[in-house]
């Protein structure tokens, strides 16, 4: 089977900061948000958009976001 080494790569840092967490995800993502919070890169949050009701088509209801 042929390895991607940059596949290889991203599987080895995913795994380095998953042992750091101890493999715990809630742990995982409190050091993400830590992280983020840490960073002086500007972050965007997005409203999360509500599903339409079920039996309304997708374009019907909702306005353009």
């Amino acid at each position: 089977m042929w390895n991607d080494p940059i596949v290889q790569e991203v599987r080895e840092a995913a795994d380095k900061l998953a042992r750091e967490a101890g493999y715990d995800l809630h742990r995982f993502c409190e050091r993400l948000r830590e992280h983020e919070r840490r960073s002086a890169k500007r972050l965007v949050t997005l409203e999360p958009r509500r599903l339409p009701p079920r039996g309304v088509r997708a374009t019907e209801g909702q306005k353009n976001v």
